[in-house]
């Protein structure tokens, strides 16, 4: 059970860096060069989740922070997507990435009394709103 959700864990966040983030930024991929960006995606992922469970001793706050990463990168974009109509892909795009660097810093740089997961979450709420107001998308 283990195994398949660390699998499953690490293919999710990787098709959709390579599905939504990467390929609508290239010309007509053809397969073989999705099929290396898939890969390669997958490496970058597992890569990334080996070193935040180098610095997580404790296999109860990895489950946290996991669930922590969902909250900082996807709640915002995920949420603007499905009920504001002037929400734009730059804005969701810019919440993901300071949502989640941001709890990046605060939990592995910065001690905070302040939670981690709660500055990622107001970064993104901040970044998206900015985001689209700076970048709207074109009709």
């Amino acid at each position: 059970a283990i195994m398949s959700t660390a699998s499953g864990a690490i293919l999710a966040p990787a098709i959709v860096l390579a599905e939504n983030l990467i390929k609508p930024y290239l010309k007509n991929p053809d397969d073989k060069t999705m099929l290396s960006l898939f890969r390669g995606s997958v490496v970058l992922i597992a890569f990334l989740s080996m070193l935040v469970a180098l610095f997580e001793g404790n296999i109860y706050e990895l489950a946290g922070d996991s669930a922590g990463v969902t909250l900082v990168a996807m709640l915002v974009p995920l949420l603007a997507g499905l009920w504001w109509k002037k929400g734009s892909s730059m804005g969701a795009m810019l919440a993901m990435l300071l949502g989640l660097s941001t709890w990046f810093v605060c939990k592995f740089g910065l001690e905070t009394s302040f939670p981690s997961h709660l500055w990622g979450f107001f970064v993104s709420m901040i970044a998206m709103i900015l985001g689209t107001w700076l970048f709207p998308d074109k009709k």
